[in-house]
């Protein structure tokens, strides 16, 4: 769960996800990052939300209830869980300004960086980055 809500919150695209268990649903906010360190519980996982189902006929009534709640009700209910400032591609951003607003700056040890340098710099370093993180299907 912890490597998916990881994924999910990576690709910033999907508000929350939806984990179908066979006997639970779990919803998890993709608008909050993952833990750096491993605990027993995901922060991220409303838990307070958890319906844990006896029959099929539940199980759709619940996964109607859920996908009600990830159409804007549940952005609505639990706005401090849903902020949008804190998905993978604000986080992203706000580093790569705060990055280059250092190279941007000069002072008694270094000169200023033409912008275009700069930029060079912070691209190829997103795609050092992308190399790093990426694993072949042994990981």
């Amino acid at each position: 769960m912890r490597k998916l809500h990881r994924l999910t919150w990576n690709f910033s695209h999907a508000p929350a996800l939806l984990v179908s268990e066979p006997q639970r649903l779990r919803l998890f906010t993709c608008c909050e990052p993952p833990e750096k360190e491993a605990t027993e519980t995901l922060e991220a996982e409303l838990v307070e939300e958890g319906i844990d189902t006896q029959t099929t006929s539940e199980v759709a009534t619940s996964a109607l209830h859920w996908i009600n709640l990830a159409e804007g009700v549940l952005a609505r209910k639990y706005p401090n869980r849903f902020r949008h400032n804190q998905r993978a591609d604000f986080t992203l951003l706000d580093n790569l300004k705060a990055v280059r607003d250092q190279l941007t700056q000069s002072d008694s040890e270094r000169p200023t960086l033409a912008t275009d340098i700069v930029h060079d710099l912070l691209a190829r370093l997103i795609f050092v980055q992308l190399l790093f993180q990426r694993q072949d299907s042994q990981g």
